[in-house]
């Protein structure tokens, strides 16, 4: 008996715990966003600087936030989601040059001449290779955010900067396969071959049975007028779409942008939107605030220089491949730029 209550006083101060931090996270986004909102600055910054200041760095408020970053990654699955939404198969057709042209141009390009900086650098050729292929990926969370918050996403320069990012998700299928190999474990290329056959047939799979399943179900609960069950349908599918995608090697985001591709095709679309539209802002701001806490500032002090010249460095050389290989594809030079200076940076990966 002493044992078991032990065991569940651990698991009341853990409940209570994680309440705490979620609740520090909350007041933190109330205060922040109503001051950059005024500041006309954009609320993914502000939600970076409330994650800065509620971390180790400053207040230290957060002791392990991995619980609610765990949740707070599920922003990303949302916003991708939603991005589906307006997004249907022929508008993604209309796009597919992009995606595969611009876009793999981009990783592969980006991804070479970074390794091969590296390597110059010291570094050896799988260390170089990893590094490169990090690198040339793009932050998905803060671009489409920012582009949401302009209202550009449904503009040609936006269209454009989509396709990249969504080619750069479909890029870490590979490059996480590789990483075997990289690290001279062996099978790489099996595992590579493996993990893309997956892919590919989870994809096929969705295509075939998703417009055969998702809207019979839909207008089924349309029928009833339950918008709670309505609501819950769609976060089944959204949260179902993104294990999937999970299990088969994709990433979560990738499943939430197929399972808004799937609702995009139905009459639904719009009151699925606004649905989900409280729980994708609110879980947008905290995974922004996650990034903000895991900065290490005594690091970033030490090295200030160092960390300066790098930073300028990739989003000079990043920025200058993107414009090169716009202006190239015959994209005209103000959308060219646009896309190079939203892409100049590097990603979560």
């Amino acid at each position: 008996m002493p044992a078991r209550a032990s065991g569940e006083r651990k698991a009341a101060m853990q409940d209570a715990s994680f309440l705490g931090e979620t609740l520090i996270f909350l007041i933190a986004a109330v205060a922040v966003a109503p001051i950059f909102q005024r500041l006309r600055s954009s609320l993914v910054l502000g939600y970076l600087v409330a994650g800065v200041i509620i971390g180790p760095g400053f207040l230290d408020l957060i002791s392990d936030s991995k619980q609610v970053h765990n949740i707070a990654e599920l922003g990303v699955v949302f916003l991708l989601f939603t991005i589906g939404l307006e997004l249907n198969v022929d508008r993604l057709k209309l796009i597919r040059n992009q995606i595969f042209g611009v876009g793999t141009a981009q990783v592969v390009v980006t991804s070479l001449v970074i390794a091969l900086i590296a390597w110059m650098a010291g570094f050896s050729v799988e260390t170089s290779v990893a590094i490169g292929g990090g690198l040339a990926l793009s932050s998905t969370a803060v671009v489409l955010q920012l582009l949401s918050e302009r209202g550009e996403l449904a503009t040609r320069r936006g269209r454009l900067v989509f396709a990249i990012l969504l080619l750069q998700d479909l890029a870490v299928v590979p490059l996480l396969a590789l990483v075997p190999a990289l690290a001279g474990e062996g099978g790489g290329f099996t595992s590579l071959l493996w993990t893309l056959g997956k892919a590919m047939l989870l994809l096929a799979g969705v295509a075939v049975l998703g417009r055969m399943v998702v809207r019979p179900v839909f207008r089924a609960i349309a029928v009833g007028q339950s918008t709670e069950l309505f609501a819950a349908v769609t976060l089944a599918v959204l949260l179902g779409m993104s294990w999937l995608t999970a299990t088969f090697g994709l990433s979560l985001a990738i499943g939430g942008f197929l399972a808004g591709i799937l609702l995009s095709e139905t009459e639904y679309r719009h009151q699925v939107a606004a649905d989900i539209q409280p729980f994708r802002g609110l879980l947008l701001g905290l995974f922004f605030m996650t990034v903000g806490i895991g900065l290490d500032l005594d690091i970033i002090a030490d090295n200030l220089l160092l960390v300066l010249g790098l930073v300028v460095g990739l989003i000079i050389l990043k920025s200058a491949i993107i414009l090169i290989l716009c202006r190239l594809t015959g994209v005209t030079a103000g959308v060219s730029m646009h896309t190079a200076l939203m892409l100049g940076q590097a990603g979560e990966f």
